[in-house]
């Protein structure tokens, strides 16, 4: 049974949530901020995220326009191995990237593997939160696209 915890850890830890800032039930502020709100499953254990922005850019509605490599991401490093696999090897810069993605299916296998690559290559987070039984986590960013990476380390059996 431990053997089982820790595997289904490491395999949550790998698997990173691909997100606008701007979906899953968020909500904006004055600042163009917006919050992405964590929601802890339930007879989950508690758990703690953080947020990397992979792109950046101006938003008009819900488009992401001018779109650049964000701030959690060495963007030219990862572009060089992403080019490297198909169906990105005609990308040239974030937009051409973002471009891409956005033709995929969420959980697809290719966005799957385009955010295990990512993993690879994030900088700084964000924000980070912890999802609880009694709240939900809360993180403040920018509009843009971010990766969720589940950060919480397991100890035990519990």
């Amino acid at each position: 049974m431990k053997a089982t915890k820790r595997i289904f850890n490491v395999f949550l830890t790998c698997v990173l949530a691909f997100t606008m800032a701007f979906a899953m039930g968020l909500t904006a502020s004055a600042a163009d901020n917006y919050t992405i709100t964590i929601t802890k499953p339930a007879g989950d254990i508690d758990r703690t995220y953080e947020a990397y922005q992979i792109f950046r850019g101006n938003l008009d509605g819900s488009t992401l326009s001018d779109i650049e490599w964000g701030t959690g991401i060495d963007g030219a490093a990862f572009l060089t191995e992403l080019q490297k696999n198909a169906p990105f090897t005609s990308c040239t810069d974030a937009k051409t990237v973002a471009e891409k993605l956005a033709s995929f299916k969420d959980d697809s296998d290719e966005a799957v593997a385009f955010a295990k690559l990512a993993g690879k290559f994030l900088t700084t987070a964000t924000g980070s939160a912890t999802a609880t039984s009694s709240a939900t986590g809360k993180i403040t960013v920018p509009a843009g696209y971010y990766l969720l990476k589940d950060v919480t380390t397991v100890t035990d059996d519990a």
